[in-house]
């Protein structure tokens, strides 16, 4: 299992580090605290995270897509 820094996952993800860190904090993603203010990551375990809560999302929007087209008699 090879890690990577925040700056190298936030390049991988296309996004900027400050919204990785927020990510964190928010448990949207996994990460390890080396120290209180370095963290590494699996990126497996980051796509992983970030593809269930896409089909979770996807899954509830359906839901609420059903919802309201039972709601409107479509």
């Amino acid at each position: 299992m090879s890690l990577l820094t925040t700056e190298e996952m936030a390049a991988e993800l296309r996004i900027r580090p400050t919204t990785l860190k927020d990510w964190v904090k928010r448990e949207i993603v996994p990460a390890i605290r080396i120290t209180p203010k370095v963290l590494r990551f699996d990126p497996a375990a980051v796509y992983t995270s970030l593809a269930t809560r896409q089909s979770a999302t996807n899954t509830n929007n359906r839901q609420t897509t059903d919802q309201t087209e039972v709601a409107s008699g479509k």
